[in-house]
């Protein structure tokens, strides 16, 4: 029994993750583009600007030893943008116009390969840890979760770092012609650093743990509200139809004759209404009252929970990305090719001190319109997939 929970846990987990992953991948896309120092948006504010000025324009500068005479082109390229302002839209359209629709789901590949175990992981081990936790300290608590969030978010990270890896580089790969290949990524990433290249950023994976930890403790915390404004609707109902059945029941004229008239019938009739109890059964000998209360409770989940499910994940997760997401954009950065950034804090030091607090939020809202949805999508996929799976104890 518990072999067949643990593959539903990852089964749910792995439907899930996949089917947000290819809804939002476009957005990941332009998320990672603005994350990145070398993103292709920077430069084209550049060229704009390039453009509006004079082609022959000199800027004269004075020095203590003369006049320096420079190029007004130059200077605009040599300084460096600081956290120019880009519409989601925009950067949508300038990827179709530069490298097509297919630059929209850049990475895809890698993310469906490592979407699925990543989330089966991630999942499985949440739901296992939170099972024994549950049983040593007091269960459902905060510590609970948190505990059981950190095991999940270590596990899913360390096996599926390479993966993420190589899709960020695919991402940022830019060019429109000799498009770099998934092979020739991975190929490039070993030649250049050997196994450890492909765990580069995994310092920052881990440090991004506590948003995993902050989303799943409210989520779970929100979760558990929800169920217990379930229960108690529930409770009201069936006091209140007890009750009424009661009050009729008191209330209905008996007599004698009515009483001599049905007692000949009263074996029949019991047998009937003990039959109806459990359930008619068909042609064929099947229970189809009991089919068709587990379908009407599988049903009436998707129809009332599903959408609870969406808002709980979707506000858990907006809170803990906002929060949290500096540790992206270095993850991102340690990603990128070339030495520059070396350690986690050495990338945030860097970034700050180059491009101000801003630099440390770049894409902070292009990732809000992927993560919530997706997040959304994927928590009530999951707790869905879980409830239709999961045998009646």
């Amino acid at each position: 029994m518990e072999s067949s929970k643990n593959v539903i846990h990852l089964i749910a987990g792995g439907t899930a993750g996949t089917t947000g992953a290819v809804l939002t991948c476009p957005l990941e896309v332009v998320k990672t583009r603005l994350q990145s120092s070398v993103s292709s948006f920077v430069q084209c504010n550049v060229h704009a600007a390039l453009r509006l000025l004079p082609q022959q324009q000199v800027v004269t500068i004075s020095t203590h030893s003369g006049h320096v005479s420079v190029g007004a082109e130059s200077m605009l390229t040599q300084a460096k943008p600081r956290q120019p302002s880009h519409g989601l839209v925009v950067c949508l359209r300038h990827i179709v116009k530069t490298e097509g629709v297919r630059g929209l789901f850049k990475g895809l590949g890698p993310t469906l390969v490592g979407v699925a175990p990543s989330r089966a992981i991630y999942f499985g081990a949440y739901a296992n840890s939170k099972q024994v936790l549950n049983g040593v300290v007091t269960p459902e608590t905060h510590f609970v979760h948190l505990c059981s969030a950190v095991c999940a978010g270590v596990s899913a990270a360390t096996c599926t770092n390479p993966i993420w890896f190589v899709k960020t580089r695919l991402q940022l790969d830019q060019k429109t012609e000799g498009k770099l290949t998934c092979r020739e990524c991975v190929r490039r990433i070993y030649r250049e650093n050997g196994l450890r290249g492909f765990y580069k950023g995994i310092s920052a994976s881990y440090f991004g743990v506590s948003e995993t930890v902050i989303h799943l403790v409210i989520y779970e915390t929100i979760k558990g509200y929800l169920q217990q404004a379930k229960q108690t609707a529930a409770t009201h109902d069936r006091l209140s139809a007890t009750a009424a059945s009661n009050s009729y029941t008191s209330s209905s004229p008996s007599s004698s004759s009515s009483l001599s008239s049905t007692s000949s019938s009263s074996t029949s009739t019991a047998g009937s209404s003990h039959l109806h109890a459990k359930g008619t059964d068909d042609a064929d000998g099947n229970d189809n009252s009991s089919s068709f209360s587990l379908n009407s409770a599988k049903e009436a989940f998707l129809a009332s929970d599903y959408l609870k499910f969406m808002l709980a994940g979707a506000c858990s997760k907006t809170f803990a990305t906002t929060l949290c997401y500096p540790h992206e954009v270095a993850r991102t950065r340690l990603r990128e090719e070339g030495s520059r950034y070396r350690s986690f804090f050495q990338t945030l030091f860097l970034v700050f001190k180059e491009e101000g607090r801003a630099g440390l939020y770049r894409g902070l809202s292009t990732q809000l319109i992927r993560q919530i949805p997706n997040t959304a999508i994927v928590m009530a996929t999951y707790e869905a997939v879980v409830h239709l799976l999961m045998p009646d104890e």
